[in-house]
């Protein structure tokens, strides 16, 4: 009987261990470049919450998505892994002008930067100068849409609903993404 206790209490450890490792494997997963699975309804985000500004005009981020859903790109320039992936983001953006749909694309910068420090970082610094780029005036997107790093990507409905959501930097080149998220998207 008592080594079946033994038994018992080395099992209680591994499975402990193993619960351990998965709750750590999915705090580190955060920014490691984790995604949700694309159905999320049941998880909304307050968009009225945050102001965003083009340099001209400032907007009600429930205002620029009032038409469908739309892909939400948030970085800085302080945040190395956003300054690699922009150069492919743009691709994609590209891709989005020439089927006449590039206001379904969001790229929004969460600096404290002006909006026009930032838009000449990323023409001296990255050599995007036609990358158009919103900036957050008001608000904070950490809180409103419930991200925890950046880069974070997510695909919004009008209603607030999470459709998509990855922490992390994005495979902009890759067909399946691409493919995903324009369907997602109503493309």
């Amino acid at each position: 009987m008592h080594g079946n206790n033994r038994c018992r209490a080395r099992t209680r450890r591994s499975l402990l261990r193993g619960a351990g490792l998965t709750l750590l494997v999915g705090v580190l997963g955060i920014g490691l470049g984790t995604q949700a699975p694309f159905a999320q309804e049941s998880e909304r985000v307050d968009l009225s919450s945050l102001a965003l500004t083009d340099g001209r005009t400032d907007f009600d981020l429930s205002t620029l998505i009032e038409t469908g859903p739309v892909i939400v790109h948030l970085w800085a320039t302080w945040c190395a892994p956003c300054l690699t992936e922009l150069p492919k983001l743009a691709e994609f953006a590209d891709l989005l002008s020439k089927a006449g749909a590039r206001e379904r694309f969001l790229v929004v910068s969460v600096d404290s930067k002006s909006f026009e420090r930032v838009s000449s970082f990323l023409s001296a610094r990255l050599n995007l100068p036609d990358l158009d780029v919103l900036k957050v005036q008001a608000g904070n997107p950490g809180s409103a849409l419930r991200v925890f790093g950046y880069p974070t990507t997510l695909v919004l409905a009008p209603s607030g609903a999470v459709l998509w959501r990855h922490q992390g930097p994005v495979d902009w080149q890759s067909p399946d993404r691409r493919r995903d998220l324009l369907r997602l998207i109503g493309l």
